[in-house]
C-alpha cells in the first residue's frame, strides 16, 4: 500500500457489507513466511501455550490488539513450562485500536533458555486480540493466534516420531483456575498400536509431549491424538 510508510508496523481492522475470512502472510525476503487467521473477536483474557526466549535460536513476540475504544491495560503473566517456579510479568497501556508488542528476548527477567506459556488479560476489562510469532535466528518462523477459550477433549488430527525425518510436539495449557490432569491418547494410522501418556498442570502453566521422547510409540509413527 502506497499510503503506508516504509518500516510500518501495527495493526489492522478489517471491515465488509459481507461475512468474511482473513488469512495475514507475513513474509520476508530470503527467509520464511508467517500466517495466522485474523480473529474474529476480542476478548478480555487470552492464552499463549508456547513461548520461549533463546532455546536453540528461537524466540518468542506476542503482539496484542486492543479492539476497543477506550485504552486498555493489559498483562501478560509469564509460566514455566510444567508450572515449576515463579512467573514473570509485562504490562503496558495499549491506546484504542493500537498494538504492542512483547518480545520475550528482550525481557529483562525473563531467564534464557525459558520455554512455558502466557496468559495475556485485560485488568480494565478491554477486549483484546492477540497473535504469537515464533523467530528462529537463521531465519525459520511460524505463528499462531492466542485463543480466548479451551475444550476437552481437544482433537489432533496429526502427530508424527520420526516420521521421514518430521517429528511433533504437543503443547498443552491449563486454561481453568485448579490444577488439572491432561492425557493424550493416541491412535496409530500407518500400523497397529497406539499409546497414552498424562501430566499434572497447574492453572495457567503448560506442559510438552514431545514425540520423540516417547518410547511408547514406534519410529516412523504418523497418527493422531
Amino acid at each position: 500500500l502506497d499510503d503506508l510508510p516504509v518500516g510500518h508496523a501495527g495493526p489492522a481492522i478489517v471491515t465488509t457489507s459481507q461475512p468474511v475470512a482473513v488469512l495475514v502472510h507475513h513474509d520476508h525476503a530470503e527467509r520464511d513466511r508467517m500466517s495466522y487467521v485474523g480473529q474474529l473477536s476480542g476478548a478480555t483474557t487470552l492464552y499463549a501455550p508456547l513461548v520461549v526466549k533463546d532455546v536453540n535460536g528461537w524466540d518468542t513476540i506476542v503482539h496484542v490488539q486492543n479492539t476497543g475504544p477506550t485504552p486498555a491495560e493489559v498483562q501478560l503473566t509469564y509460566y514455566s513450562a510444567g508450572g515449576v517456579g515463579p512467573t514473570w510479568t509485562d504490562t503496558a497501556l495499549i491506546p484504542p485500536l493500537g498494538a504492542r508488542t512483547f518480545s520475550q528476548f528482550n525481557h529483562p527477567s525473563l531467564p534464557s533458555g525459558f520455554t512455558g506459556s502466557a496468559v495475556i488479560s485485560s485488568p480494565n476489562g478491554s477486549q483484546l486480540a492477540a497473535v504469537v510469532n515464533e523467530v528462529k535466528n537463521e531465519g525459520a518462523a511460524v505463528s499462531y493466534p492466542a485463543p480466548s477459550a479451551g475444550v476437552s477433549p481437544a482433537l489432533v488430527p496429526f502427530v508424527l516420531r520420526n516420521y521421514r525425518g518430521w517429528s511433533t510436539g504437543i503443547q498443552v495449557q491449563n486454561l481453568g483456575s485448579a490444577p488439572t490432569t491432561v492425557n493424550v491418547t493416541y491412535q496409530r494410522l500407518n500400523g497397529p498400536g497406539g499409546a497414552v501418556e498424562s501430566a499434572s498442570v497447574p492453572p495457567g502453566a503448560s506442559t510438552i509431549f514431545y514425540q520423540p521422547a516417547n518410547q511408547q510409540l514406534p519410529d516412523d509413527f504418523l497418527g493422531t491424538a
